[in-house]
């Protein structure tokens, strides 16, 4: 590998409550150089950014640390008065660089975990992950199972809307039968109940059209869900679980390094890295922590996401399904009290349709409306 370095040169200013919020690792007695291993959210070294996991410390204060052991480094950063000064060597380098074949292997590793039980995954010896099983994959399939119940619920609604719609056309239809009726026969009580009952289909067409026209919000909202915010929170979940996968992988990787180190200091055996600096290892610490910086973004970013899809959108098409349903529910009041106002039983006449070149006559003995779909009898 090969890496190209630049300096910094940083003061940090604190009290007696205050920590800088990093942690150091390497220093004599095996490693030539001391560097940082850990920052931490919200300490002084992280609120300031110039100070990163793999960068060497150098000189703390005007002081070389070179040479020097870790404690006795943490002992002179403990001990010194404000302002503290460090400086050191940034370690720069292309994230490819630190993606090495055990990484990606990892990778696979932990994808496999997400849809495997505990048991399974002991059985293959698949115990080393951390952090895998959270909750988000369960939610990434329920997410699935929603989708499927919307479709079918948007289908369905526009099925009965295009019946609606239909029906209307069909009263509209029926209204202007009356209608000509109406201009075709003589008779001046036979003509005003033709009135009456081709107005009564016409207001039952309108306020069919006016249901239709408040349900379309509905529709708009159910498209909207299915087509954008569904689809959005699908590449958010997927974009999330790739990040997790990856910072999962250098997670374990730093691991076992430590363990392989661990090792190396029982046995007192030779470990080729860290008589170069342990750079390898300062670049797995360096992807670990930007990776790390990328999942928690992204994890809250799930996390607002899938509030608005489970509770923020639901309920808003819960209230919308709730005007479609009291949109109809008014309508069918309306066409019922069309339909129920109108009382032909105290005309003796009969109303003739000889207009449309067909026998025979419509009786008013009773109370009678042609609704769409209804017979002739």
């Amino acid at each position: 590998m090969s890496f190209n370095r630049r300096t910094f040169d940083v003061s940090f200013t604190r009290n007696e409550k205050d920590i800088l919020g990093m942690t150091i690792g390497g220093g004599a007695p095996v490693f030539p150089v001391i560097y940082v291993v850990q920052v931490f959210p919200k300490g002084k070294v992280a609120l300031d950014g110039t100070i990163e996991p793999g960068d060497e410390l150098t000189h703390v204060n005007g002081m070389a640390v070179k040479g020097m052991t870790r404690v006795d480094v943490a002992r002179v950063i403990k001990n010194s008065a404000n302002p503290i000064r460090i400086s050191g060597e940034k370690l720069a380098f292309e994230v490819l660089q630190g993606i090495t074949l055990d990484v990606l292997f990892a990778d696979m590793k932990h994808r496999l975990l997400d849809y495997i039980s505990t048991q399974t995954a002991d059985k293959f010896g698949l115990t080393r992950a951390m952090l895998v099983n959270d909750d988000f994959v369960k939610r990434f399939e329920n997410l699935e199972q929603n989708e499927k119940a919307f479709k079918l619920l948007a289908r369905q609604i526009r099925d009965v809307l295009k019946t609606y719609k239909e029906l209307c056309s069909a009263e509209r239809e029926i209204g202007d039968v009356f209608t000509e009726l109406s201009q075709a026969d003589q008779d001046v009580e036979r003509r005003k109940m033709c009135i009456i009952i081709g107005e009564a289909h016409r207001q039952i067409n309108k306020s069919g059209l006016e249901f239709i026209e408040e349900a379309m919000p509905l529709i708009s909202d159910m498209n909207n869900f299915l087509r954008k915010v569904i689809p959005d929170t699908r590449r958010t979940i997927k974009q999330y679980l790739d990040i997790k996968y990856i910072f999962l992988s250098f997670c374990l990787k730093v691991q076992l390094m430590d363990d392989e180190e661990a090792e190396f200091t029982k046995s007192r055996t030779f470990l080729p890295r860290l008589a170069e600096g342990n750079k390898e290892y300062r670049v797995a610490l360096r992807c670990q922590y930007m990776a790390k910086a990328r999942f928690m973004a992204m994890r809250q970013n799930v996390i607002e996401k899938l509030y608005l899809t489970d509770n923020k959108r639901l309920q808003d098409l819960q209230a919308q399904l709730c005007k479609f349903l009291t949109a109809m529910h008014h309508h069918m009041k309306r066409s019922a009290m069309f339909a129920t106002g109108i009382d032909l039983s105290e005309s003796k006449n009969s109303i003739s349709i000889r207009a449309f070149g067909t026998p025979g006559a419509i009786s008013t003995t009773a109370p009678v409306l042609v609704t769409a779909g209804q017979s002739d009898k």
